[in-house]
């Protein structure tokens, strides 16, 4: 990034291509719109990344939840609902506890 922030950050006369695309992003409008549209789709991808670990994170979550209360209701063993959720039996009897 200190390539594009810095003009001194490299010698202009040892690097004149990364030069010559370095001052066209940076001085012209063109350059400019190209940047912004690569931030973005940074940010897109960032977006959909978030989005994704959340949804797994409340899948594990609800599926955890589920497999307590059938061990609570006494359908399910601790162990079973340890090997479905794919935690140890200690999480499960943490979460048991937890839930009071």
């Amino acid at each position: 990034m200190r390539v594009l922030t810095e003009v001194e950050a490299y010698d202009e006369g040892r690097f004149p291509e990364t030069s010559r695309v370095k001052r066209r992003l940076r001085e012209t409008e063109e350059g400019r719109k190209d940047m912004g549209s690569v931030i973005e789709e940074i940010r897109e991808e960032i977006r959909a990344e978030c989005i994704a670990e959340g949804e797994a994170r409340g899948e594990a979550r609800g599926t955890l939840k589920t497999l307590v209360r059938l061990v609570r209701d006494g359908l399910v063993s601790v162990q079973d609902a340890a090997a479905s959720a794919g935690v140890d039996a200690d999480e499960i009897r943490r979460t048991l506890a937890a839930e009071g």
